[in-house]
């Protein structure tokens, strides 16, 4: 179980793909130490907030299936993923 991604971006800066899946997560703090990360995996998690996202400009493959966001304004934060084709 994973409750913040904060450590992961702090000691992996380059990571380029990243499974979180089915790890509890429900906080995003930290994702914005992931600035190069172009796959995300956040399937069967707790995500609510995706406000994290504006640090993402170079993701290209997002899943979120199975999370907890419910406001559909939360989803006009993933407009600033640029380059984002696959979620």
């Amino acid at each position: 179980t994973l409750s913040s991604i904060r450590d992961l971006g702090s000691a992996w800066p380059n990571l380029d793909v990243v499974y979180l899946s089915r790890c509890r997560l429900s906080d995003l703090d930290g994702l914005h130490g992931l600035a190069r990360v172009r796959e995300l995996y956040l399937s069967f998690n707790d995500v609510a907030d995706l406000s994290p996202f504006v640090a993402l400009e170079q993701l290209t493959v997002l899943d979120l299936e199975a999370n907890k966001v419910a406001d559909l304004a939360q989803v006009e934060f993933l407009s600033t993923c640029s380059e984002l084709t696959d979620l």
